[in-house]
């Protein structure tokens, strides 16, 4: 069995959802909650102008290219 740890992306500050948990391919997941915390209101702003929709720790986007700007912008 996977270390939940692991699993959930430690050391990174998100992951793309696999599409076999059935939210929907463009789907990330935040999983440093210190980063996040520290810099939610620049990521509330961000997805405003970029087709991000943010609920709690999680960021969904209707395209590949939304969600490939995110990566390019937060990774």
């Amino acid at each position: 069995m996977q270390d939940i740890n692991e699993a959930l992306g430690k050391g990174h500050r998100f992951i793309v959802a696999p599409d076999n948990l059935g939210y929907g391919p463009h789907m990330v997941i935040l999983s440093d909650f210190h980063y996040w915390s520290e810099s939610y209101e620049e990521l509330v702003e961000w997805c405003k102008h970029n087709n991000g929709q943010i609920s709690g720790m999680t960021v969904d986007f209707d395209c590949k290219s939304d969600l490939m700007m995110f990566i390019l912008r937060w990774s």
